[in-house]
């Protein structure tokens, strides 16, 4: 059984306990599952802790959901410095999932660049998709391009043409955010 298929379980099992579980993959890593029906890497730090020190644990940026096609609700939304992101309903069309993307700068500086990494599987496990991708960009040296701080835009959809399926499981994390 690939590690998606037990998270998939773990996923569906943790639904009814009402609370985040976190479980351990067969390559050792380790997700938090939510009662939101999304799910996230637990980070690990390699290096130790001093005596007497404390410290918050690191946010992990990469969080996966289960996407049913023709819901209406929000898929999956991720926040990384300042900036958060908002994944909306999965529509499939003329042999593409199609993404919708909303940014909201919470910052206190103008962002020019936002960009995910993606991967869509299908509700086997099976990797269909993977790519890095500008969600949102500002136009070089244009100021007046920028998301301000407190403000929102559209984001570039992720299009994506894979097999039709009923529903997709996707991984995203934010994997750089741009500021001026």
């Amino acid at each position: 059984m690939t590690h998606w298929n037990t998270l998939f379980a773990c996923a569906l099992l943790s639904a009814t306990a009402f609370a985040d579980q976190t479980i351990t993959l067969e390559d050792g890593k380790q997700v938090v599952l939510k009662d939101d029906f999304t799910w996230e890497y637990v980070p690990h730090s390699d290096t130790p802790s001093e005596e007497g020190f404390l410290s918050i644990p690191v946010a992990n940026a990469t969080k996966g959901t289960t996407i049913v096609i023709g819901d209406n609700k929000p898929s999956l939304q991720l926040s990384k410095s300042g900036v958060d992101i908002l994944i909306g309903a999965g529509e499939y069309e003329n042999g593409e999932l199609t993404l919708p993307v909303s940014i909201t700068n919470q910052s206190t500086q103008p962002v020019v660049l936002v960009t995910l990494n993606v991967a869509i599987y299908s509700p086997t496990g099976e990797l269909l998709y993977e790519e890095s991708t500008h969600a949102w960009q500002s136009i070089k040296r244009l100021a007046e391009t920028y998301l301000r701080p407190q403000t929102s835009a559209k984001g570039k959809p992720l299009s994506m043409s894979v097999e039709q399926h009923p529903q997709y499981q996707i991984s995203v994390e934010v994997s750089d955010i741009s500021t001026r």
